[in-house]
């Protein structure tokens, strides 16, 4: 019974951490209504900011073990529920997201059945792949001998052990990879009481069906769920999506998080509502903490939105953008300190990817690296043609005025990230480029698909149909 319900109350704990964090930053209405609607948004906020704040907490010598996890958790749901009226509310069930809901479909019928299609459809498929996931191996290479191996780790102590990072016999890990999927996964088995590696597989599931809920309140609130809706559940379907998702690998985890990171800061370039922004900093730093590929992205990503902010009007955002840097570099930097601090290094140096004599000792490595990720965005059996859909609409934007600057936004951020991924491929001199690109190109795609979803969703709405988001 524990293996079952132990879980189930992590799960639990997630939302009321991420309900508290919502409402501190005025995203909660205050009704029931409106309360149930944010749980998918709500788990995965939760996630990031508990993780966080536990990493933090390991890197200082705080072992992890489920007292702590649930004080933290507790801690963040009733400081933030109580921090602003709403919070104290959610429990009174009047109008809100889902009355809205009830009524813009009520007046049009067609969306109305779009909707509802949409919502069973996906249902269903949530409810198959829960079921399929209790009996899926972890079988990959990189989920047990990496992202798992650390979550044991982390079941058995609780805190990071220094010889376990540092020894040469486990160099082929990555000790130096982020290490919030390995300790969500260390928080459910110490919650099972036992490290189930199969059962664990629900929790991913979990990851995308929180996804899809919560671009259905993000749609709610904007008042384009028949946009977003049927995009979120389509993006759910893609092969490499739940494919990938079921080897118990970080990079859908991660791009899950970076999609909603970059989203919503496209949602805070159009609005300048302070509360999408203050949102986008929190899922980047998870997907930053989750893998690489996302610091490297959420960077990018924040990046270009700093420049899009110089070069419009209203430069003094630039005030407000610099407040959410310095909120993501502390978000990150507790486990870059830590891996610096105790000599644990990756596979590449940045040092030599500034050196023009080793990139031009390398240069053969970057045309097969632009072509072996070229090609894996436009297999129609992979990653469905996402990527490519989402640059041609952002191309036709940058002539809609309204749109402009939001489709430069995806698309500097995609080309850029693009250019970065060729970039590490480049300068990883150490590893064979033939093996490096058939065993990693399929799956850090995923970073170009998650802001090329973010821009689908964006791009796609109807200007004229944005509502208030408070």
């Amino acid at each position: 019974m524990r293996a079952d319900l132990g879980p189930a109350a992590v799960d639990i704990l997630f939302v009321l951490a991420g309900l508290g964090v919502l409402n501190a930053v005025g995203v909660l209405r205050g009704s029931l209504s409106d309360t149930a609607a944010a749980v998918g948004l709500a788990f995965l906020a939760g996630i990031c900011f508990v993780m966080t704040l536990s990493i933090a907490l390991l890197t200082i010598g705080v072992p992890i073990r489920l007292p702590i996890f649930v004080a933290l958790s507790l801690s963040a749901a009733l400081l933030g529920l109580l921090s602003r009226p709403t919070g104290r509310q959610v429990f009174r069930l009047h109008g809100g997201s889902l009355g809205e809901l009830r009524s813009r479909l009520r007046r049009k019928r067609l969306q109305a059945w779009i909707a509802t299609v949409t919502l069973c459809g996906f249902g269903v498929y949530a409810v198959i792949g829960a079921l399929e996931t209790r009996v899926q191996p972890l079988d990959a290479w990189d989920a047990w001998s990496i992202w798992t191996r650390k979550a044991e780790m982390l079941f058995f102590s609780g805190s990071l052990p220094v010889d376990f990072f540092t020894s040469s016999a486990y160099t082929f890990m990555h000790p130096d990879y982020p290490i919030l999927l390995p300790l969500f996964e260390s928080v459910q088995f110490r919650a099972m009481g036992k490290i189930d590696t199969q059962a664990i597989h629900l929790q991913f599931w979990l990851l995308l069906v929180a996804f899809v809920w919560a671009i259905l309140y993000l749609g709610l609130r904007r008042g384009t769920i028949v946009v977003w809706l049927p995009l979120a559940v389509a993006v759910s379907i893609v092969p490499a999506v739940w494919g990938q998702l079921l080897t118990a690998y970080a990079d859908i985890p991660m791009a899950l998080l970076l999609s909603l990171g970059v989203l919503l800061l496209g949602e805070w370039l159009a609005s300048r509502d302070w509360r999408m922004l203050a949102l986008a900093v929190l899922f980047l730093v998870g997907s930053a903490n989750t893998k690489n590929e996302g610091l490297m992205a959420a960077v990018v990503a924040l990046g270009v939105a700093g420049a899009v902010t110089a070069l419009g009007p209203r430069r003094v955002d630039l005030r407000v953008l610099g407040l959410a840097v310095c909120a993501f570099v502390a978000g990150i930097l507790p486990w870059r300190i830590w891996t610096e601090s105790h000599g644990i290094r990756g596979d590449f140096s940045v040092r030599d990817g500034l050196s023009p004599s080793f990139l031009a000792d390398h240069a053969g490595r970057v045309w097969p690296s632009v072509q072996s990720l070229y090609s894996q965005l436009v297999i129609d059996t992979s990653w469905l043609y996402v990527v490519p859909l989402g640059g041609a609409l952002a191309l036709v934007c940058l002539f809609v005025q309204r749109k402009r600057s939001l489709a430069a936004f995806y698309l500097a951020t995609g080309a850029l990230a693009f250019a970065a991924l060729v970039w590490v491929y480049w300068i990883s001199a150490t590893i064979p480029l033939g093996f490096y690109l058939s065993t990693s190109a399929y799956r850090v795609v995923s970073v170009l698909t998650a802001v090329a979803f973010a821009a689908l969703l964006q791009l796609a709405s109807p200007t004229d149909d944005r509502s208030e988001l408070g």
